[in-house]
């Protein structure tokens, strides 16, 4: 079952890739691209085309979330809430983003405990 799911990752990635190679200006792409990756643990990757897609479209709250959750897994957890609070600011409505800079909050007060 893990294999065939990494399989369809890898194919989605494919997928947007081709859709980027059709339109290098399609922030989604990039940020799903990017979403792909992050789900296949390649963080560097999936940076590369977050920011990708950040810099074509600053107000794209999916690419910024996707980049928290990258900056999470990597630990960089004050990163990760700058990310977060870049998401809930252009869509204050978004829960995910709530909840996961709760998460990394509660990660970082778990570093700095007495």
């Amino acid at each position: 079952m893990l294999w065939a799911t990494l399989k369809l990752y890898e194919e989605a990635i494919g997928t947007f890739e081709n859709a980027i190679e059709l339109n290098p200006q399609n922030a989604d792409a990039w940020s799903n691209k990017g979403n792909a990756l992050y789900f296949l643990s390649r963080y560097e990757e999936a940076t590369v085309a977050l920011e990708r897609a950040i810099e074509l479209y600053p107000q794209h709250a999916m690419a910024w979330y996707n980049k928290g959750n990258v900056l999470f897994s990597l630990k960089k957890y004050e990163e990760a809430v700058t990310a977060y609070n870049k998401s809930i600011e252009i869509d204050s409505e978004y829960e995910p983003a709530w909840y996961y800079k709760g998460v990394a909050l509660g990660s970082m007060a778990h570093m700095h405990k007495p």
